[in-house]
């Protein structure tokens, strides 16, 4: 049995839930990582096949990307959010960022591409693992690594969207779906939970958790990405979101 794993941002760090490649009875394990280096460093060392992040892979050079426009939508309707998906600016920002404060990135950029304070506040993430996910394409091994958007997989593996993430609503929710789509049950995935790594919130790692199943179907060829045939970036990244 082969190993996947999810990535979600945590406070400038880096929830890494380590699962089966398939549904298995066992609770994905938890980790909190530095770096994205140090999340390839422990998808190495478990031997993982895919590497499914909560963060933009493919930057366009102008404008909003035609993923972000359709994991909105998926979010759209009854008890649904579509700001749960953040836009991601275009590469000239994101590389601009580097220099500028979120008042000179917001005077830089189109009308329909200004980021929030919240989203500028990730473009340094943003950056990090562009320059990775280049290195890793640039060497030729190594895991597969794929973007994906937890809200998205979750409404995916549930046929609905869920309640916020840090209702109790919420919470419940998504312990009943991973437990039942991840193969390990509710109780297991609520003792992973009591044993994760201090300083990662709850909702954290059961977004990371909810990338494991993404990955896996990623693994298995069975994932579907939005849109149905995404284009490349500049560096040659696949501008996709899998589901």
């Amino acid at each position: 049995m082969a190993v996947v794993l999810g990535v979600d941002g945590c406070a400038g760090s880096w929830a890494v839930a380590v699962g089966a490649d398939r549904p298995d009875a066992r609770a994905p394990e938890l980790h909190l990582v530095g770096t994205p280096e140090d999340v390839l460093a422990l998808a190495r060392a478990a031997g993982a096949s895919v590497v499914c992040l909560d963060l933009p892979l493919g930057l366009a050079p102008s404008g909003p990307r035609a993923a972000d426009v359709l994991a909105r939508a998926r979010l759209r309707g009854p008890g649904g959010s579509a700001s749960r998906v953040f836009g991601t600016p275009p590469r000239p920002l994101v590389e601009a960022a580097e220099q500028l404060d979120h008042a000179g990135v917001v005077a830089l950029a189109e009308p329909g591409a200004r980021p929030s304070a919240q989203a500028y506040a990730l473009l340094a993430h943003v950056r990090a693992w562009d320059r990775t996910a280049r290195a890793l394409a640039a060497a030729g091994d190594g895991p597969r690594l794929v973007e994906a958007h937890p809200e998205v997989s979750l409404a995916a593996a549930a046929g609905r969207v869920l309640a916020r993430k840090r209702s109790a609503r919420g919470v419940g929710e998504r312990l009943a779906v991973l437990g039942g789509v991840l193969g390990c049950g509710t109780d297991a995935l609520v003792a992973a939970l009591a044993q994760a790594p201090p300083g990662v919130a709850p909702d954290d790692d059961l977004d990371a958790a909810a990338l494991v199943w993404t990955a896996r179907r990623v693994a298995a060829g069975t994932a579907e990405t939005l849109p149905a045939d995404p284009p490349r970036d500049d560096a040659g990244l696949l501008m996709a979101i899998h589901v």
